[in-house]
């Protein structure tokens, strides 16, 4: 046999391999069965969230209806969710309670937004908590130092036991216990709800007063 038909004889065979070999693989890729799951807005399992009395609220303390948000201040979907629960609120002070819970996001190289929280924390003291927020959320320039202090005056807060209030060891304790309760809730995305002690899987076109209202219908019923 010539050298040609050889080689011609060999790259048949290994066409005809190649061949076999994707038939084969066809076959098993149509014999594996794919199982969607779909993920439930809410979380069928409660899950217990200590409640402590420096906790951030706003709304009725007697509602039957407890939502409580794990939120950094920077994020801006955090600020999307606090202004639509607020506003729930507000529309419906006595149906339900919001309970914030400080979740800075830090680094090994930065502090990301603390020095925002415990300003914030710090116009808790002064009463002045979600205006506060409200405030810092709308405007990234906000969360820098002057930014902060601009909405400090603007909110009438006393400047001089805010500034003390900011560096003071019960403050920085105070935001630390958010942060680990969140680690120890395994909270890595924010924000992160919890309506009555089940979470909220927030999809992207979740209307969350929509599903705050169908809480309350159930909760009275």
């Amino acid at each position: 046999m010539s050298h040609h038909k050889k080689f011609y004889l060999i790259l048949i065979l290994l066409i005809a391999g190649v061949i076999l070999l994707l038939i084969i693989k066809i076959k098993e890729a149509r014999s594996i069965v794919t199982n969607y799951v779909e993920t439930p807005i809410v979380n069928s399992t409660a899950t217990y969230i200590p409640i402590f009395p420096a906790d951030p609220t706003f709304g009725n303390p007697g509602a039957k209806l407890w939502i409580v948000l794990f939120a950094d201040l920077g994020c801006k979907r955090c600020g999307e969710i606090t202004y639509a629960i607020t506003k729930f609120i507000r529309e419906n002070p006595e149906k339900a309670r919001l309970i914030w819970k400080d979740t800075p996001q830090m680094t090994l190289l930065s502090t990301g937004n603390l020095p925002a929280h415990l300003a914030a924390y710090c116009a808790y003291e002064q009463g002045q908590f979600f205006p506060f927020v409200n405030l810092v959320m709308t405007d990234k320039n906000n969360l820098k130092e002057s930014g902060l202090n601009k909405v400090a005056q603007s909110l009438n807060l006393d400047i001089n036991k805010w500034q003390i209030c900011r560096t003071a060891t019960t403050t920085q304790n105070k935001i630390a216990e958010s942060m680990a309760l969140a680690k120890s809730l395994g909270v890595v995305e924010l924000p992160a709800i919890f309506v009555n002690n089940k979470k909220i899987n927030l999809m992207d076109d979740i209307n969350i007063e929509e599903l705050l209202n169908k809480f309350t219908t159930v909760s009275t019923q």
